[in-house]
């Protein structure tokens, strides 16, 4: 009977060993996704802070101001002249009707 219960003991003890090596593993390779992921997320943030940054420069007012001044210069209020009256503005052709109903009269008589 001892050499039984000392074989189980060594069994027990090696299946325990294999089962901690195992959890081991585990828990390194969820250490090196947790690294990964923590890098991930500061480069995200990074770019975050770059893109803010980007927005804060780009829509300053003096700069905006002085776009409108280039680009928008030219544009003038419109005058009642240059409108038409709406029944001057074609209408759209009516709808084309499709028929959707199916003779069904004659259905599968070909094949009899």
């Amino acid at each position: 009977m001892t050499a039984r219960g000392g074989w189980l003991w060594m069994i027990g003890a090696l299946v325990a060993a294999l089962l901690a090596f195992s959890q081991q593993q585990h828990a390194r390779e969820l250490r090196h996704e947790l690294e990964r992921l923590e890098d991930d997320l500061a480069e995200r943030r990074e770019n975050v802070r770059v893109l803010a940054a980007e927005w804060s420069y780009l829509s300053r007012p003096e700069r905006i101001k002085d776009l409108a001044d280039r680009h928008l210069a030219e544009l003038v209020p419109v005058s009642v002249h240059q409108l038409s009256p709406l029944s001057g503005i074609p209408m759209a052709p009516p709808p084309i009707s499709i028929d959707t109903t199916w003779d069904q009269s004659g259905a599968g008589e070909e094949g009899l």
